[in-house]
């Protein structure tokens, strides 16, 4: 069997990943063929203004067609919803972190900024998802064009082209790259959504080809591919590709899904963002998709709403700005009283505030 895959650093992982595993439930020993595609070709132009679709698989999906290879192995983020005829997927066989990392050169980092960023830095990015997102969270920043394979956006990084770049978690942890210079920030879900598929290996065959499925259906995780399914729904329905700054994230639970779904619009202080839960699938999909295409607003969005910020004015401006925008009534206060002391007479100003309270509770072995 041949194993058909792209030829940077990250997919021959994935690539190698995929032969050992089915060589442990299957006892093939594939041979691993390298194939070029668009996408590695055109390392300049940003992913947004790239016409058509497949950038990364449509060459992969040709040798898979016209038998040259038996099977694909891709990110699952880089394959279009709708399967060229003739191609299905057999296996969603591992998913790694699927979260972002804001990777940031100690000179750009301040802990107490927005997603840990000081003001006016440079960003590199070419997901229009991950451009959208850094625009509604920090206006203040400068998002410049990045592409290339993970080593490259790295070294491009530490060459000082930019102050900070946004790359998927599961690149770096399968590749294992030294980054002691850097300061890595995994963001959040709920701060940054990610990319539909993002972190889970897909591996493709052709329809009618049961020999090959049999073997490759071994490798299969049930509940993942569930998931994935949900999350790459939304970007079906909505008719998108690389182009659209669409962020989902689904799980399942005990208690059923859930689905975080995010969209930019034309209004970067505006995008649609929506979490939905429910038992079954088609009623979770159906509600997040009214939302994004404008057809139902969720309850926030129905009346007056009255929102209480237990935070201290100054340290909750942007969430108050959002209410402000949308209309609600806000009220900022604090339940607690944060000082972060810095220099000499900033902790000299805290020792005498500390004297005249009878308790005083630390938060962290690393404050006190």
């Amino acid at each position: 069997m041949k194993i058909g895959t792209r030829g940077s650093e990250l997919a021959l992982w994935q690539a190698h990943f995929t032969h050992d595993l089915l060589k442990q439930t299957t006892g093939i020993d594939a041979e691993i063929i390298t194939i070029k595609t668009a996408g590695d070709r055109d390392l300049v132009t940003p992913l947004p203004e790239m016409s058509g679709k497949g950038f990364f698989t449509k060459e992969i999906e040709e040798a898979l067609l016209d038998g040259r290879i038996d099977l694909a192995v891709h990110s699952l983020k880089d394959l279009q919803t709708q399967m060229p005829p003739g191609l299905e997927i057999g296996a969603v066989p591992a998913r790694a972190d699927r979260r972002d990392v804001l990777l940031i050169r100690p000179e750009a980092y301040e802990r107490s900024k927005p997603l840990r960023l000081r003001q006016n830095v440079r960003v590199g990015t070419s997901s229009a998802r991950r451009i959208a997102q850094l625009r509604f969270l920090r206006p203040d920043i400068e998002v410049e064009s990045l592409r290339g394979n993970v080593p490259t956006r790295v070294r491009k990084l530490r060459e000082g082209r930019y102050d900070a770049i946004l790359v998927a978690a599961a690149g770096l942890d399968r590749l294992q790259l030294a980054l002691d210079d850097l300061i890595a920030y995994r963001l959040p879900e709920q701060l940054i959504v990610p990319a539909p598929g993002q972190g889970a290996l897909a591996v493709q065959v052709r329809t009618g080809d049961g020999k090959t499925r049999a073997h490759v259906e071994k490798m299969d995780q049930p509940t993942l591919r569930r998931n994935v399914a949900l999350e790459r729904e939304i970007l079906s329905r909505l008719e998108g590709g690389c182009q659209l700054a669409l962020g989902t994230a689904a799980d399942e639970t005990e208690s059923g899904l859930r689905l975080t779904v995010f969209l930019g619009t034309d209004d970067p202080r505006r995008p649609r963002r929506i979490i939905v839960a429910g038992h079954e699938f088609d009623p979770v999909v159906g509600a997040a998709v009214n939302y994004l295409t404008g057809v139902a607003k969720p309850r926030s969005e129905q009346g007056p709403t009255s929102v209480w910020i237990t935070r201290e004015p100054q340290r909750a401006e942007e969430f108050r700005r959002l209410c402000d925008e949308r209309r609600f009534t806000v009220s900022a206060i604090s339940v607690f009283m944060a000082i972060e002391a810095g220099s000499t007479s900033e902790q000299n100003e805290v020792m005498k505030r500390l004297a005249s309270y009878d308790w005083v509770f630390f938060t962290s072995q690393v404050t006190v």
